[in-house]
């Protein structure tokens, strides 16, 4: 059972339609489609946990048989499930009136011979405000560009097989799709790989950038807690140094060295040497931060305070989205 479409947003008083393609059904009459409501998503963090399977408080379950579907064109099949609306009388064949927000839906594939799924997926219904739409969410999408370190103590150069695969799978589709927004974050050390064994990537990737946002990092990713003495802060600049003058060389662009993204641990001391540097954007995992008593997850840029009282702008990573 594989999902092929489904309603975007319901406004108040629209059904829920879903479109599955389903194969190796040898009775179909026999066959009906659950769908089963949970309990509101109020925050990011709680919907990356619905996609672990923790998906909360089942709200309704609904099953139709698979006779009932409308056969579509591609052989796919719609089936439309109505919703309760807020203030009417409750049908127990309808799914609950509930209100606006985002509610994961299990959608299970099951016979009347059997009490296990054949098949089951997870989608999510969509309810929007009953009043003018709210702005929506502006988001960035970064792309990582790297690999682990690829000089050996040897002075050999090495990437595995897999590795440089998916480096030129994410170079082809950066080709392929040159008007889509978002901004890449390469390892000047695995550039310099690349380029050390012969490789087209280098080139193609360069060509791929040419109208895109890039942030450098350092020459190699870093553990920032460890850099404790003003003699690891002279060895950051140099990293940093070397980062841009790589991205400089193998990219032929100038990249801004005002915004870092960090994806490890963040301590005040290791954002006080970054504003050192003259960072004054950071760009970190939410996890990387003591969360706050409270229900909602971070969405607009906010300040961090470093060990000295300067507060850069920040912005958190959410890899749920």
């Amino acid at each position: 059972m594989t999902l092929i479409g489904q309603s975007l947003a319901l406004g108040p008083g629209e059904a829920f339609e879903l479109r599955l393609n389903i194969a190796g059904i040898s009775q179909p009459e026999t066959a009906m489609v659950t769908m089963t409501l949970h309990e509101r998503v109020r925050t990011r963090t709680r919907f990356t946990q619905t996609l672990d399977g923790s998906k909360g408080q089942v709200l309704r379950s609904v099953s139709l048989p698979l006779a009932a579907s409308t056969a579509q064109a591609d052989g796919s099949i719609s089936l439309t499930v109505p919703v309760n609306p807020v203030g009417q009388p409750d049908n127990a064949d309808a799914l609950p009136a509930i209100e606006p927000g985002v509610y994961p839906v299990s959608v299970a594939l099951q016979t009347t011979d059997s009490p296990d799924d054949l098949a089951r997926l997870t989608t999510y219904l969509v309810r929007a405000p009953d009043t003018a739409a709210a702005p929506p969410l502006r988001v960035a999408l970064v792309q990582p560009y790297g690999a682990p370190p690829a000089l050996t103590p040897t002075g050999a150069v090495r990437l595995d097989r897999a590795t440089r695969v998916n480096l030129d799978a994410i170079t082809q589709v950066l080709e392929q799709f040159p008007t889509l927004p978002l901004t890449v974050t390469p390892t000047p050390e695995t550039l310099d790989a690349l380029a050390s064994l012969d490789s087209p990537v280098p080139a193609a990737l360069a060509k791929a950038l040419d109208e895109r946002q890039l942030v450098a990092g350092p020459y190699v990713g870093l553990d920032l807690p460890s850099f404790d003495t003003s003699e690891s802060l002279d060895r950051l600049l140099a990293q940093r140094a070397e980062g841009l003058t790589t991205m400089d060389r193998r990219l032929d662009r100038r990249v801004g060295a005002r915004t870092w993204v960090h994806e490890g641990p963040l301590d005040e001391q290791s954002l006080g040497r970054l504003v050192d540097l003259g960072i004054d954007r950071v760009i970190v995992p939410e996890a990387t931060m003591t969360p706050l008593s409270m229900s909602l997850t971070l969405a607009r840029p906010f300040l961090l305070q470093d060990a000295q009282g300067r507060r850069p702008e920040a912005a958190s990573i959410n890899a749920a989205l």
